[in-house]
């Protein structure tokens, strides 16, 4: 890990919930707690790919969100490592918006800071 994934992660910022793997199950709690921080949340925290998923923000396959990031139709991940993407909430809310007009709006506005 390097020193930039690790002062991210001591400055607790990250939002994921522990789960034991990819396909568990969030409890409505845990899934209330992130949907709280995404509407009054700073934008600064972080949302792992099990965080989007449990939320509806993720609802494709890894094949599928790379290419739409590629295309631009999709926020990009924070990389803290190779294998643990990253969301910024503030891209996420942005993306949540309107998916649909999510790469019009970044080409006229720019993502939300």
């Amino acid at each position: 890990m390097n020193q930039k994934s690790q002062a991210l992660i001591n400055t607790n910022l990250m939002i994921g919930i522990d789960t034991p793997n990819k396909n568990a199950t969030f409890t409505l709690d845990q899934t209330r707690k992130l949907l709280q921080v995404i509407a009054h949340g700073t934008g600064e925290e972080l949302l792992t790919k099990c965080d989007l998923r449990a939320i509806g923000a993720h609802p494709f396959s890894d094949s599928t969100r790379r290419r739409k990031i590629k295309d631009g139709n999709y926020p990009p991940p924070l990389m803290l490592s190779i294998q643990m993407p990253v969301w910024r909430v503030a891209s996420i809310r942005f993306f949540l918006i309107d998916p649909l007009t999510y790469k019009a709006r970044i080409a006229k506005f720019g993502e939300s800071k």
